[in-house]
């Protein structure tokens, strides 16, 4: 889809008004969105249309904007030994889960990020243990293939009797000219995160595993102007 046809689209799902979601969770904006515009659901490398990725908030959340998510050859530590060592309960299913969000210092768990180096970028914890590496030159090209440019789209939800309903209010196109500038903006700036987010799950036929939902680079709307023009 190129950016016409996506203009097009876009302005016949914004004339429809509401519409009940047929998904549920923090991702259901965006989700919902791909739906409407038949593109299928994916964690490609490259972004979901030719010319940008599609990043869709509701604009009643505080959620933060995620960027991307790259676990590739990045824990130094088994993911099931991570969960052993920090994990926790989750309160719903009763089964181990690790799910963190931090910056620079660490977080009521210990866990942080170091972006000092030129070459890597870590994720640590305060007892001298470090989980994740990155090479920065991985990083800013999974950016630079992923994020080259960026459709953000604004949503209104509205919780009604019978579920969920977003309005899709309209959109910008932002562009980034040099993926270098994830470097730089995780090396300046205090605001930016990481998010782990890992627990353990039953199949359907009732076997136990270990589901890693993708280790998220994110950051709050307001600095999106680090990255992007």
């Amino acid at each position: 889809m190129d950016k016409s046809q996506f203009t097009i689209a876009f302005q016949r799902i914004k004339e429809l008004g509401f519409i009940k979601s047929k998904y549920n969770g923090d991702r259901a904006v965006g989700t919902m969105l791909e739906f409407l515009l038949n593109i299928e659901e994916n964690n490609s490398k490259n972004s979901d249309l030719s010319f940008a990725d599609l990043k869709a908030s509701d604009i009643n959340s505080t959620s933060l904007q995620t960027l991307l998510t790259c676990d590739y050859r990045a824990w130094q530590i088994k993911t099931k030994d991570v969960l052993a060592k920090y994990g926790y309960e989750d309160e719903e299913t009763g089964l181990p889960a690790l799910r963190t969000t931090f910056k620079y210092t660490p977080n009521n768990r210990g866990f942080y990020y170091d972006a000092s180096d030129d070459e890597f970028l870590y994720v640590k914890n305060e007892d001298g243990t470090i989980i994740l590496k990155w090479s920065w030159n991985l990083l800013t090209n999974r950016f630079d293939k992923k994020l080259h440019g960026m459709i953000k789209v604004c949503a209104e939800s509205d919780i009604r009797k019978d579920g969920k309903y977003f309005r899709y209010l309209n959109y910008y196109i932002l562009n980034c000219d040099d993926p270098q500038k994830l470097k730089q903006a995780y090396q300046s700036d205090s605001e930016l995160y990481i998010d782990i987010r890992c627990s353990y799950k039953y199949n359907k036929k009732g076997k136990l595993f270990l589901k890693n939902h993708g280790t998220a680079f994110r950051l709050p709307e307001s600095k999106l102007g680090l990255i992007f023009a």
